[in-house]
Parts: structure tokens; sequence; C-alpha cells
């Protein structure tokens, strides 16, 4: 349920990026508009700009030729030719006029060359007061002539707005601008003319101008020292006022770009401006170009302001693009939540398709970040895992040297129905919670469309059983070169040896395994694995290893406790006492075992691991039950195991195996009426051989039938001899391995080789042990009857050794019992014959004539007369003998 709540808020979260970049775009389209607008507000307000400074251009241009109109006077033409009393008087009254008819003077005053003021007047309303020889204003009178005294003939200084406080005015300030000019005469200064102007006469006209514009465009009059001359702001003006901050403290960038540009415009702090520099009198005042931006006129305002100037639905509805955002993304997410379903719904198809051929194999499904999504109990039964510790990734997978195993490597890609399919099969091993397994993986990756992975699905599978694995190269290789599906172990073992100096290392096999499993489906096969990990983990310590190569063998590390004595390998036989199995069918596993010497005497962990394989071998092929430790015996058994096993196929090719023949003797008369054949092997350097050795190696590597038809051969070919030798009356029986059932062409080699000497059929008698006969009924009776069809006679040989002669014998079609020779071995001395006397008994009830084998002495042969017995094999008679001695006893 998490997951699926996971999957389902990763299809709205992958359309997350889709609404933040509608919000983006939408943020852009924002901006653009809000450019857009804010170009249209500044192109239409820039036009006032110039409108005030052409008003304030034609205000300064006013007080300029106010100045120019004074010095050209005829009083101050007079007085300065001549400054009597008289011609001083006319300038005074001159200044008084100029007062009454530009109420815009404050102030005039006449000063020398010097720069000292000679004499002036003050207006300040409808006060006015002459100046002799001092300055009222010192400081902005200093200023004024300051910048005149060394101006040229047409040079003139205009103040920055200052307050000052008028003489007779009760103390309050009022705003001037000072301005002044030189007066020359013959070329040199003589004098300075200085004007007070009244700063509100100015302030008045720009109030007047800023008044009628909206309230949402603030604008402002900077002189060149950044002071505020008025400003507009929040629907109130304000005038200058010295104990404000300057431009150049509130906004430091935008005076400097002021002094840079002169017109621009700029956005600082979420705050529009359009600045326009007014320089009236920069092309005629040499002071003026030197020093430029006599005044600024500054127009500013925000964005929100444009919403308000502009009437546009971008600008007026901006939180409408949360609204969209969030739209797009439940929209977005639930049409990405339908593709994501019906995507899963075909991807889920073809997953299920890829793997419902292996539905018995552990399955293991990850997403794109390689996470487990699903595994089955199948995969759960092969680590001992919970679905949760595996979905927590507790497991791990190893590569056949022991590497963490990376898929994503080793896939390749291929086209299947549509799909991209990315996929890799091959041997590793499976690190389980008490275990590590050899494993055979085919990992798939399933892609979309697009060809992005979607899904990766891993179907594990056991390796086959190892029961009839050949040790023939590991015990005659020379070198000793390492199999690759030794080296993790052997690291494992490495590991180990580091930390634990006492253990042994064991080949465990379970020898019917096979037949257990057949009982039971291929799902069920892995439960039963599990089961027989957890048993045999009853026997190992904490950090004891088990290593598990196929459901049938094993490699385990345990540490003992004593060398000579290691009590723990019995553990592993004492867990295997108890029957395994599911439901109720439960059957006791029989096992074998090798086992290393231990740690301190082999410190190579391959010579141990090979060690415990030479002596699991050892019991293997000589047929031991229980566990076999090594030591230097094991090596000269299997050498000569191996010297057999690679002599006998030369053998039969130069007839060196010969084939004796004991002879069938009737019991009423002591005549022979046949003979069993029976195989001997004499070799030149090995030396005699017997057939208990060389038949068991003969089995295990399945070279039965080429025994078999050499046999065959020999027997035919003798019984045409005796034929052709009037003894056409003697039979000879011959044994068949168990395996040789199998073999469709048993019976019609018979038959040919019969037809090619030209010998009657029922002359020829088959033996099949009760082992032969009981590996496969089914086909045993086939045989039986494809045999009797063709007129071969069939006697089943040791009978009574087995564990179901009852059951099985009024099943099967057979002209002779030959009674194994244990059941009178013993007589007259300790046996009184009772169970040889019931066998015969039941045999004479089933109508089937009797052989018994082992009579040795009179004794014996008497009890077989009285019991009624038929024929006989013994020593008693004669031993087996070749053809040669054979043919001596019948013409005895």
């Amino acid at each position: 349920m998490k997951r699926l709540i996971w999957n389902i808020t990763k299809r709205f979260i992958v359309i997350i990026p889709v609404a933040v970049l509608f919000l983006y775009m939408y943020a852009e389209l924002v901006t653009l508009e809000q450019q857009n607008a804010r170009e249209k507000v500044i192109s239409e307000h820039t036009g006032h700009l110039k409108l005030m400074e052409y008003m304030i251009n034609n205000v300064f241009e006013e007080y300029y030729s106010t100045l120019y109109l004074i010095r050209n006077s005829n009083e101050m033409t007079n007085f300065l030719a001549d400054p009597s009393e008289e011609n001083r008087g006319e300038v005074q009254s001159f200044f008084g006029r100029m007062s009454d008819n530009r109420p815009y003077i404050n102030g005039l005053l006449l000063g020398a060359d010097s720069g000292e003021p000679i004499f002036g007047l003050t207006a300040f309303g409808d006060i006015r007061s002459n100046v002799h020889g001092t300055v009222p204003y010192p400081g902005i009178w200093y200023e004024m002539v300051s910048k005149v005294v060394d101006a040229p003939e047409q040079g003139f200084y205009f103040s920055p707005l200052t307050y000052v406080m008028p003489l007779a005015n009760g103390g309050t300030k009022v705003p001037v601008i000072g301005t002044s000019i030189p007066v020359y005469t013959d070329g040199e200064v003589t004098a300075t003319i200085s004007m007070l102007v009244d700063g509100n006469h100015i302030l008045s006209m720009i109030e007047r101008f800023l008044i009628d514009h909206p309230s949402e465009i603030r604008y402002g009059l900077v002189d060149d020292r950044g002071n505020w001359i008025m400003r507009t702001g929040d629907s109130h003006m304000f005038s200058y006022d010295p104990q404000q901050d300057t431009l150049i403290k509130q906004n430091s960038e935008l005076w400097n770009q002021i002094v840079r540009e002169k017109i621009g415009e700029a956005t600082l702090n979420g705050m529009n401006y359009h600045f326009h520099s007014f320089d009236p009198f920069a092309d005629t005042s040499a002071f003026y170009e030197t020093h430029p931006h006599f005044l600024v006129g500054v127009m500013s305002f925000t964005d929100d302001d444009i919403t308000v100037l502009e009437d546009s639905f971008l600008l007026r509805n901006r939180p409408l693009r949360w609204v969209l955002a969030v739209l797009i993304l439940v929209l977005g997410g639930f049409i990405n939540l339908l593709a994501y379903f019906r995507r899963n719904d075909r991807e889920l198809l073809a997953v299920s398709n890829l793997v419902s051929d292996q539905s018995h194999d552990g399955v293991v499904i990850t997403d794109t970040m390689m996470q487990v999504t699903y595994c089955n109990r199948t995969f759960e039964s092969m680590t001992g895992f919970s679905n949760d510790e595996i979905l927590s990734g507790m497991h791990d997978i190893r590569s056949l040297s022991g590497e963490e195993f990376d898929s994503a490597k080793v896939m390749r890609f291929a086209s299947i129905q549509n799909q991209t399919i990315e996929s890799w099969q091959g041997f590793l091993w499976v690190v389980g919670k008490r275990h590590y397994a050899l494993t055979h993986l085919s990992v798939s990756s399933i892609s979309n469309n697009q060809g992005h992975v979607v899904h990766t699905v891993g179907l594990y599978s056991n390796p086959r059983n190892l029961s009839r694995e050949s040790f023939e190269k590991m015990v005659l290789a020379q070198n000793q070169s390492t199999n690759e599906m030794d080296v993790y172990p052997l690291k494992l073992l490495e590991t180990k040896k580091n930390g634990d100096t006492e253990f042994v290392v064991v080949y465990l096999k379970l020898l019917n395994i096979d037949l257990i499993e057949a009982q039971y489906s291929l799902d069920e096969h892995y439960v039963l694995g599990a089961q027989i990990r957890e048993r045999i983990a009853q026997a190992l310590q904490k950090d004891d290893l088990m290593i598990q190569y196929s459901p049938d063998t094993f490699l385990l590390a345990m540490h003992v406790s004593d060398h000579s004595d290691p009590k723990e390998i019995a553990m592993i036989q004492k867990v295997f006492d108890e029957p395994f199995g599911l439901r109720d069918k439960k059957q006791v596993i029989r096992i074998r075992s090798g086992v290393s010497a231990a740690s301190p005497f082999c410190p190579d962990s391959a010579v141990m691991l090979r060690q415990c394989r030479m002596a699991l071998a050892a019991q293997d092929h000589f047929e031991r039950n229980g566990a076999l430790v090594y030591d230097k015996t094991v090596d000269e058994h299997l050498l000569r195991y191996y010297a057999i096993l690679q002599a006998f196929p030369g053998a039969l090719a130069r007839q060196q195996l010969q084939v004796n023949f004991q002879p069938v003797v009737d019991v009423s008369t002591n005549m022979i009426r046949g003979a069993e054949a029976l195989i001997r092997w004499n070799h030149p350097t090995l030396g005699a051989i017997s057939p208990a050795e060389f038949i068991p190696i003969v089995e295990q590597n399945h070279l039965e039938r080429s025994l078999g038809k050499y046999v065959v051969e020999q027997v035919v070919r003798f019984l045409h001899e005796l034929q052709e030798k009037s003894f056409s009356q003697i039979g000879i029986s011959m044994n068949l391995c168990p395996t040789e059932l199998q073999d469709v062409d048993l019976v019609p080699h018979m038959v040919r080789t019969l037809k090619s000497y030209g010998v009657d059929h029922n002359r020829l008698v088959i033996e099949l042990t009760e082992r032969t006969l009981l590996t496969d009924l089914e086909a045993a009776n086939s045989v039986l009857e494809e045999l009797h069809n063709e007129q071969i006679q069939v006697a089943i040989d040791d009978f009574g050794t087995g564990f179901s002669s009852l059951s099985y014998l009024h099943e099967l079609d057979v002209d002779t019992l030959k009674i194994d020779r244990s059941f009178i071995k013993n007589y007259p001395e300790t046996d009184d014959g009772v169970i040889l006397k019931a066998m015969v008994g039941m045999a004479k009830e089933l109508a089937i004539p009797v052989l018994v084998e082992g009579i040795e002495s009179f004794e014996q042969l008497e009890f077989l007369k009285n019991l009624g017995v038929s024929a006989y094999q013994g020593f008693l008679f004669s031993h087996a003998v070749d053809e040669k001695g054979f043919m001596g006893l019948l013409n005895r």
C-alpha cells in the first residue's frame, strides 16, 4: 500500500516541473508586460520632465537677464565711473525700484573687486533694509562672490537653494537662491553684483506643475549637491529641508548613475526611476562647463503603481498564476496517473509474459532505482529472508569472483514484441541469511516505448544436482588451476581461516535427493531445500560457513574442538537421521561427505577444498556412505580408480577381458546343464582386477553397455562353438547392469548376435538381480516381455537379497530363480535351512524352477535333493573356468 501511495505521489511530483515552468513563463510574461507598461509610463511622463526643464530654464534666464539689466543700467555705469554719494544714492534708488518691480528679489548687493561689500538692500515681503559695508548673509555672499571674481565678462553663478533668516522676520527661515555676475571695466573686474532670489518663486511654479500629476508618479527636483529641492510622495508635497538626507545618502547608486549619464533610467530596490539633468548654462558659463547637473528632475514609481496606471489583465491578476499552476498540477497529475495505470498494465503484462514460463523459479522485480519491488516465495525460500527483509535489501548478489553484482553492466538490449528487453544470464552467488548459494540468474530489463527502463526482472534457479559430477579432472590434473565457481568460496574459506585456526572443510553430498524431489512440484523443491539448509545450520556454529553448490552438494567450514576426534562432523550425520519432506511424504536423506585435514595441518584453503573433494570422490566411487577424512591413501585409491577407468576401453578393444564359465549342474544327475558367464580381467600392470572393483567403476562412468555387448558377443560365440561340438543342449546365462534396461537396442542386439552365429534363442539366459529389477520395475517388465517374445530365457539372480522379493515375484514372468548363496553357506553348521526351504516351497507354488548358488559340500547337495531343487552352482563341482576348461568338464 505504501509503495502504491508513493507511485501515485510520484505521478504528481513529475508534474511539478511543468507547473514550475508555467509559473516561470507566466512570470516572464508578467515581466515583459510590466516592462512594456514601465516604458509606456516613462514615455508619457518624460515630456513632463522636459516641460519642467523648459520652465526652470526660463526662470533662470529671467534671473540672469535681471542681473545684466542692473549691470548695464545708467545708474550702475555712472556709479562705477564716479562712486560719489549722489551716484550711490541713484543706484540705491534703482535697487529699490527693481525690488518693487520684481517681487522675487530678496536682496541686491554691490561688491568691490576684492569681494568686499559696498552697499545694497534686502527685501523680504514688505520689509526693506539698506546694507552699507556689511554682509547680511556672509555664507551665501562669499560663495557667490568667490565664483565670479575670476569669471569672464559674461560669467555668472547661481547658488543652490539655501535657507536664510531675514533680519526682521521673526526668526523664520526662508528659501533663497543666490546669483552673481562680475562687472568689467577696461577688461578688468572692478565690482560684483549679487542678487538673492526668493526660492518660493521657483518652488511655487514647480509645485503648481507637480500638483496636476497622478499621485502614483513621484516627481522630485535635486540640485547638484544631491539636495531635494522639492518632491512628491504619498499625496504630499515636500519642500527643501536642509535637515533631510540627500539623494546621495538615500540612493548613492542612483546618484552615481545620474552623474554618469545625465539622462536615463534605473530600477533599484523595486523602484523605477527616470532622471533628466537640467544644465541651462552649460554652454554659456565656464563654471557650469566644469560643474554639470545644476538641477536634476527625477521621476519614480513602483511596479505596483504601474498596475494602477495601466489597465493590464496580467498585472491586475497576478495571483491568478498560482490558481492556474495548481490547476495544471492537479489536472496534469490525474492525466499522468491515468497514463501510468494504463502503461503499468502494459508493463505488468510484459513482466507477466516474461516470468510465466519460469513461475517455479525465484522471481525478483526491481524498479528504475534498482530497489526490489517484488519477490515471490520461491526466492524467499532460496535466501532464508522474509519478504520485508528482501524488499529492504538485506540479501546480496555476488559475481562468481565475489564482487558485487551489477546487472546494468552485463545486460544487453534485444527487441521482443515492441518492448526493448535488456537481458543477461549466467551463474552467480546469492548471499542468504545463513548460507551462500550458487544460482543461475536470467535477468531482463523491460523498457517502455521511449527506451527507458521501467522494470528489471530476475529469474533465479538452482543449478543441476552435482551427484554425478566427475572428479577425474581434479584428481588427474597436474596444474592446480581454480575453477571459476570456486573463486568466491575460496575467498570465504580464506576469511574463515584468518579468524579461526581450528576448522575443517566438509564436502557433503545428498545421495537420494533426486528420488525425494521427484515426489514434489518444482516450487516445492525450493521449500525442501530451505528445510535442508535449516537442518544443516543446526549443526553449525555462528561463524561456520555453509556454501551450496547445488541442491545436493554443500561445502561446510566447521570449527572443531579436537583435531584427532572432530565430533562436530558427527553432528552433520545426526541432523540427517530424521526424515525430510513436505506434507506426509517424508524420507531419510542418505549422505556422503569428504573431510579435509584440519586447518592447522593444511594452511592452504585451496588444498583443503581439494582434499575434501578427493575424500568424497573416494566415498562416491567406492559407494561408501558416511564421512571420510582425507589422508594419503585417498589419493592412492583414486589414482587406481582412474587407472582402471582409463585402461578399460583399451582392454575391451584388445579383448583383454576374459569370460569364464561356472557350470550349472543338475542336482539329480550331477551333469552339466548350463553355465553362468563371469567376466575376469588380468591387467598387465595393474594385475588381477576383481569384477567387484572394476564393474562399479564401469557403471559409474556409463560404460556398462560396452561391457554388456562385449559379453554377449563372447557368450554367443562360445554357444556356437558348443553347438559345433554337439553340446547344443547347453545354455549360458549372463548378467545385466540396471541401466542397460534403458537401452532400446538391448534385446535387438542380442537377437542380431544370436542370428549371426545361428544359435537358438532359448540357449541364452539373461540374469537380472533384484537391484536391477527394483531400479525401474516398469522398464524391467517391458524388457522381460521383449525377451520372452524372442524366446530368450530370464532368471532372477541373487534372489532373496532384496527388500521386496515376495511383492514383485508374482508380477514378473521369469524362467528361473537363482537363490543367493547366503541362504545355504552356513548349512548345516549354524543354519537349519528353514528359510531356504520356505523359498523353494514358494517357487514351487509359482511353478518357477529353482537354482541354488554357492554349494560347497555334499551335505548341502543332499539337502537340495531332499527339497526337490533342480540345479545348483558351486565350488563342490567347479570354480569358474575358461572356455578350454569348460570343454574339459563337459568331456569328463
